[in-house]
């Protein structure tokens, strides 16, 4: 069983999936993991108006990796 790095972004004001939800597959996940609670954000958070801020969250993420 391989366990590759994830990476799980939520909206603070998402309506559609349970915080809880969110955080309990999260939780689930096995190895390295990061949760990114995007306190302006909703469900769609890409397409939010501060999605330059998710934008940077993920660009952050992945080049973390890539050292």
């Amino acid at each position: 069983e391989a366990a590759l790095p994830v990476l799980t972004v939520m909206g603070a004001n998402d309506e559609v999936i349970p915080e809880a939800s969110v955080r309990a597959v999260h939780d689930r996940l096995p190895g390295p993991k990061r949760f990114a609670y995007v306190e302006t954000g909703w469900h769609m958070l890409l397409r939010d108006k501060g999605a330059a801020r998710v934008h940077a969250i993920v660009q952050d993420w992945v080049l973390e990796r890539a050292e």
